[in-house]
């Protein structure tokens, strides 16, 4: 068991309006053209797929709406890649096909508390911890396909005037890799076929 830290941001606007924003954000990084400082990729020869999964059922905020990976190797002036999102299986499946070689690590997790397309102003980020943990952690040495893990995301009662803490445990009853796979390879950029023979490749052995 692993623990991270949790912190809450309360916005001065609407929740609802934010929700629509970041919808139309993930459905541009579904697309498989974004990668870490935002640039598109027009050539995913020597780009990598990563995905995993998280279940966040315990935890404040009913919505998963952000997942961001850093690269801590190569330094990078924008080590930062947003992944795309979807309900999946009880949790949530997260992916990118833009991660380039180094060391990368799950970094946040924000999620908000939602009824139908109205939730809250208050906003739940969930980091995983530096550089060090073995929470999604991979090193990516030649283009391919890494799974970051499954995981089930816990509250950890703390003191009056700790930070709020969370546990990080993997996932018993998660889906399979080839499951997720499955789902990730229906969101493989059509016109880069290179990403869906990776893939495939992974699913057959």
């Amino acid at each position: 068991m692993k623990f991270g830290y949790r912190t809450e941001i309360v916005s001065g606007r609407g929740g609802k309006a934010m929700y629509r924003f970041l919808s139309v954000v993930a459905v541009l990084i579904i697309s498989g053209c974004v990668g870490g400082g935002g640039e598109r990729i027009t050539d995913y020869t020597n780009h990598s797929t990563v995905y995993g999964w998280v279940d966040i059922d315990e935890v404040d905020g009913n919505h998963l709406y952000n997942v961001i990976v850093k690269q801590y190797r190569p330094k990078t002036e924008a080590p930062y890649y947003f992944l795309g999102i979807e309900k999946f299986k009880g949790g949530y499946l997260f992916y990118t096909h833009a991660t380039t070689n180094g060391a990368f690590k799950l970094d946040t997790a924000r999620a908000q508390s939602c009824l139908g397309f109205m939730c809250s102003n208050t906003y739940y980020e969930y980091h995983f911890g530096s550089q060090g943990s073995d929470v999604g952690a991979v090193t990516i040495d030649k283009p391919g396909v890494y799974f970051l893990g499954s995981y089930e995301l816990a509250e950890q009662k703390t003191g009056w005037f700790e930070q709020g803490k969370f546990n990080v445990v993997e996932a018993q009853n998660g889906p399979s890799r080839k499951e997720m796979l499955e789902a990730v390879l229906a969101n493989a950029p059509r016109d880069h076929p290179i990403v869906a023979e990776r893939i495939r490749t992974v699913m057959r052995n």
